[in-house]
């Protein structure tokens, strides 16, 4: 597994990706969130949805190239947050 480094991020939330399945693990539900995923070296989104109902844990399966570096970025009307990770 590999962990996602990110400024500010470990009191909201826990992060850890396995398998190219991306789990968050929210430490209080979140009313709504916007989850991105963003390959670094195409600038390309290859990942975006937003939650709408109240959520503390979310799974991803994703479609991710290893040796590639991705940003997650996590918004909300509390928080606005981004790591870099790389498979």
């Amino acid at each position: 597994s590999t962990p996602i480094k990110s400024s500010a991020a470990s009191d909201v939330y826990k992060r850890q990706i396995n398998n190219n399945v991306l789990c968050l693990d929210f430490f209080s539900k979140v009313p709504s969130v916007t989850v991105s995923v963003i390959n670094l070296d195409t600038n390309e989104t290859v990942y975006l949805n937003t939650f709408i109902n109240p959520v503390s844990l979310i799974t991803l399966d994703l479609n991710l190239v290893e040796g590639t570096a991705y940003r997650l970025e996590l918004l909300s009307k509390d928080y606005d947050l981004s790591g870099d990770f790389e498979l």
